[in-house]
């Protein structure tokens, strides 16, 4: 949404002009980009003067689209984003990271950056969205084990859960998580629901990365045995 509160259906209509405006309100913090640099990302099979006209073309669209002081320029090679002038949940997620409020981080990560969006042909795109996609879900991971752990040391063990949990479905193949999973469920006296998850973490690595949990993950699991028995 613009910071009018225009909204951007416009916008989203066109994928590679969304795609564009992600790209540069992504950046923290903001920065100008080459513009040669804008047409390897998007389009990377046109020749030059195509590529620099149908930049141009995306530009002026997102201007008439988002109001003429959304974009801004510095001589002919650089573009970007004003500060404040498009805001997203990304922005407001990495906010409450950063104040370790990893209670309202987590209320707003509802899952993959841009899941299942795409652009053909945008290949060095798809691999920075990736990139981004998995930076954010690590960051989500550690913001609900950390929420566990505190959780848990509060004596929240409902809470703590539910959190350690989130982190090991965010994190599938985090030992940490797998950890604090079996942690979790021990204090809130469910000694057979960490085997569970136990087993279902190891069948995981085994199938995904050949692996075996740790000698310490081995330990605790053997302890919940015990007490299961």
């Amino acid at each position: 949404m613009a910071e009018d509160g225009t909204r951007l259906d416009d916008v989203l209509a066109q994928p590679k002009r969304f795609a564009l405006l992600g790209y540069l309100a992504s950046d923290r913090p903001l920065r100008l980009h080459r513009r040669d640099a804008l047409l390897l990302l998007f389009w990377p099979e046109s020749d030059e003067a195509h590529a620099r006209g149908a930049l141009s073309q995306a530009l002026s669209f997102l201007r008439r689209a988002l109001g003429k002081d959304v974009i801004v320029t510095r001589g002919a090679e650089e573009v970007g984003i004003v500060t404040g002038s498009v805001t997203c949940d990304v922005d407001r997620f990495e906010a409450f990271a950063d104040a370790e409020d990893h209670h309202h981080a987590l209320a707003l990560y509802r899952g993959d950056l841009l899941a299942g969006f795409h652009v053909s042909g945008c290949n060095e795109f798809d691999d920075w969205l990736s990139a981004e996609r998995q930076r954010l879900r690590d960051r989500a991971a550690r913001a609900a084990r950390a929420l566990a752990n505190r959780a848990a040391a509060a004596g929240a063990d409902s809470t703590a859960v539910v959190a350690a949990r989130n982190a090991l479905l965010l994190a599938p193949l985090d030992e940490m998580a797998a950890k604090r999973v079996l942690l979790a469920l021990q204090g809130n006296g469910r000694p057979a629901l960490a085997l569970h998850e136990y087993d279902e973490f190891r069948k995981r690595l085994r199938r995904e990365l050949g692996v075996e949990p740790s000698a310490e993950l081995q330990r605790m699991a053997d302890s919940l045995r015990s007490g299961a028995n």
